[in-house]
């Protein structure tokens, strides 16, 4: 039997995937190489005019999931990023 959704399931498989996107976001920007490989990712989109741009959306964005910026400021990124690199 196929019956339709009521609003209240729909919103509730809305919220469940909403959570789900921003669990999968904070399992990638948890980890430093997670977080390089979603900036560089980020580096993409033309939206961003600079590297620094780019980099403040996504420490804002982990800021915003996390409560605390990954990185103080973006010296301080470049610095792991190349001894990520290494």
């Amino acid at each position: 039997m196929n019956q339709a959704l009521t609003q209240q399931e729909i919103a509730a498989e809305a919220r469940a995937e909403k959570y789900r996107i921003q669990a999968e976001l904070m399992r990638q920007l948890y980890l430093p190489a997670g977080f390089f490989a979603y900036f560089f990712e980020e580096l993409k989109n033309p939206e961003h005019k600079t590297r620094v741009d780019c980099f403040n959306k996504v420490n804002d964005l982990h800021e915003e999931l996390f409560g605390v910026r990954k990185y103080s400021c973006y010296a301080s990124f470049q610095v792991q990023l190349k001894r990520h690199l290494r």
